[in-house]
């Protein structure tokens, strides 16, 4: 499994005189809406409101645009490539959201921050740009374990007011966050009635999907993204496990500066 801690360590090595001093011409702030899962795995879902962020300024950014809440501290190592550091908003679990994890007085899982770093590289095959980022994860409660993402981006269509991209990502997982998302210990097998699972580190999902920006204004915008997460072997045999594809769409109108 990959390991992107050294990555944090080169960048602290970096003087401030090094960080990039390009803000970005997408810039933008707003507010959406959700659909998702009560969490992956499960069958019911849920609407929930959500900022729509993408602000970079010279070596500070906060974004929403890759699949988690983050903000961090991010250097142009050379064109097209840089690396970071980041903070992250972790998802948690609220059973009393899902009616199969209430009945079976299924442990909420708080939501949580994350620590970590990251490295990503922007260029172009012929007119299309494309992304690739690879991110470090490291909760903040160090028993909660760590997580790990590829990320691939790439534009599709450039239209005069419509603008779109597909992306594709893998999220892989170490022992501990694997098992306190989706593990059941024999105390909580004797409270839920239950199995008992010990997952190992590995593969938690696959995800891909379409993020889009419509233009209603010169500053205002529409953004979205529909996309679908699998979970992979390492989860699949949990209890909690109820399907192994789960699907998500936004929508939020955002003032571009």
């Amino acid at each position: 499994m990959m390991r992107f801690k050294i990555w944090c360590i080169i960048f602290l090595i970096f003087p401030l005189s090094a960080l990039a001093d390009d803000s970005s011409p997408s810039n933008y702030i707003g507010v959406g809406g959700w659909l998702r899962p009560t969490y992956d795995g499960g069958n019911s879902y849920k609407i929930v409101p959500i900022p729509s962020i993408n602000y970079q300024r010279n070596h500070f950014f906060i974004t929403t645009s890759q699949d988690i809440f983050e903000a961090g501290l991010r250097t142009s190592v050379f064109k097209g490539f840089s690396v970071g550091l980041q903070l992250a908003n972790e998802s948690g679990r609220d059973s009393h959201e899902s009616f199969w994890l209430n009945s079976h007085n299924v442990t909420t899982l708080p939501s949580t921050v994350s620590w970590g770093g990251q490295m990503e590289f922007n260029n172009s095959i012929g007119p299309m740009p494309f992304w690739v980022l690879a991110r470090y994860r490291q909760n903040s409660n160090a028993n909660f374990g760590a997580q790990e993402d590829l990320r691939i981006t790439a534009g599709v269509y450039g239209g005069n007011r419509l603008q779109a991209s597909i992306f594709a990502q893998a999220t892989w997982a170490d022992k501990n966050s694997l098992e306190r998302y989706y593990g059941i210990t024999a105390q909580e097998s004797a409270t839920t009635g239950l199995a008992t699972f010990t997952p190992t580190a590995g593969r938690l999902y696959n995800a891909g999907g379409v993020l889009w920006k419509y233009d209603l204004t010169r500053v205002w915008n529409l953004v979205g993204s529909l996309e679908a997460h699998y979970l992979q072997a390492a989860v699949l045999n949990s209890p909690l496990v109820s399907t192994n594809v789960n699907y998500y769409a936004s929508v939020g109108l955002v003032y571009q500066f």
